[in-house]
């Protein structure tokens, strides 16, 4: 048989664990008291987009106008619709344009014995050119068009002729305007007479 003692023993055990385990527990806070700090959430639909940075705007609006055959002609036309533009420049801009294409053949040897072996072929209009850089060279034609020129080979070439073809370029000037307004005091249109008006970043 179990003694008394050890029963009484584990009943007292039995009733004294519970008050243990609420004497661990943190007492609960007094009415009234704050609690934690609890931050709020917040839907998707009510959280505001973020506000983009305000673009940097320039205090003037820059524009390029022309071309212009002469500086003469840029001149004319700033003091015409330009009135009230500020700091008008007038720069020159050169390129090179083709202005026509040249059929011809490189005389490998005698010059004059290479023209007659291209009159003999049909070629009636050739000639010996005697300036610039294809001084000596038999020249089989001279047009505009490129069209032609292409066709002029392909007869050359079918008429056992190494011929080529070159572009001759001219040179070309040309006359822009740069100007700029305060964006204050812009135009609302500029008459540009036929010409290109470009706006550009301000330098």
């Amino acid at each position: 048989m179990i003694p008394r003692a050890v029963v009484y023993g584990l009943l007292l055990v039995v009733l004294l664990l519970p008050l243990w385990w609420l004497a661990q527990q943190p007492p609960l806070p007094a009415p009234g008291a704050a609690g934690p700090e609890v931050l709020p959430i917040a839907l998707a639909s009510e959280v505001e987009a973020p506000v983009p940075l305000a673009e940097v705007s320039t205090e003037r609006a820059c524009y390029v106008v022309g071309p212009f055959d002469s500086s003469e002609a840029a001149l004319v036309f700033a003091s015409r619709h330009l009135p009230d533009a500020r700091e008008q420049v007038v720069r020159e801009a050169r390129s090179r344009e083709v202005e026509a294409y040249r059929v011809y053949q490189q005389a490998a040897g005698d010059a004059g014995l290479a023209l007659m072996r291209a009159r003999s072929a049909g070629f009636s209009d050739a000639f010996l050119l005697t300036e610039g850089p294809r001084a000596g060279a038999v020249s089989l034609g001279y047009f505009e068009g490129r069209e032609n020129a292409l066709r002029r080979l392909e007869q050359a070439r079918g008429a056992g002729l190494p011929a080529r073809l070159q572009p001759v370029l001219s040179p070309q000037r040309f006359f822009w305007i740069d100007f700029h307004y305060p964006l204050a005091e812009g135009p609302s249109r500029i008459d540009t007479d036929g010409v290109t008006l470009v706006h550009r970043p301000c330098p």
